[in-house]
């Protein structure tokens, strides 16, 4: 984006957003970019547009074999971003990994992750006590997009009694 696509940008985030918590650091960002003449670029890692992501299925039964293609049609992506920066609240809880038997910390990164019903309502009380009793910088972010669709994929697999496949990076 060029200084002159900057200075929009700007000027309708002052029209809409003034009020939000991230607008004072995002004008920063862009005005500092703009008073030391820089480009600023955005590298989109949406899953639309690629990136890294993490995928998630609901399943009566885990299949021994399954890959993601397997269930391309029923999979909720969710950015590595997220994933990663939020590791820590996620590693407090002990899942599958790529068996049930095989008891782990956290996401497999790289690999799958089971999840039960009752693993997937620990996560959501590790979450929520994280998001009630932190106050860092981290917390206050947490909430979005991608939280949304994990938070909506646990309470459903709690409620049906289903279990979560994870399909790591």
């Amino acid at each position: 984006m060029n200084s002159e696509g900057i200075e929009y940008f700007i000027a309708c985030l002052n029209e809409k957003f003034n009020e939000e918590n991230e607008y004072e650091k995002f004008v920063n960002f862009l005005e500092t970019g703009l008073f030391n003449h820089k480009k600023i670029v955005h590298a989109d890692g949406s899953p639309k547009f690629g990136g890294l992501i993490h995928k998630f299925v609901l399943c009566n039964k885990i299949p021994e074999q399954a890959q993601s293609s397997d269930f391309e049609n029923e999979l909720i992506k969710i950015q590595d971003q997220f994933i990663e920066e939020n590791y820590n609240v996620f590693k407090n809880v002990t899942f599958y990994w790529n068996e049930l038997g095989n008891l782990e910390q956290g996401f497999n990164y790289y690999g799958r992750t089971i999840i039960t019903p009752d693993q997937a309502s620990e996560m959501l009380q590790a979450v929520y006590v994280f998001l009630e009793e932190d106050e860092s910088e981290q917390a206050e972010y947490f909430i979005g997009k991608d939280w949304d669709k994990l938070e909506k994929i646990l309470k459903t697999a709690i409620a049906k009694k289903k279990m979560i496949l994870h399909f790591g990076i």
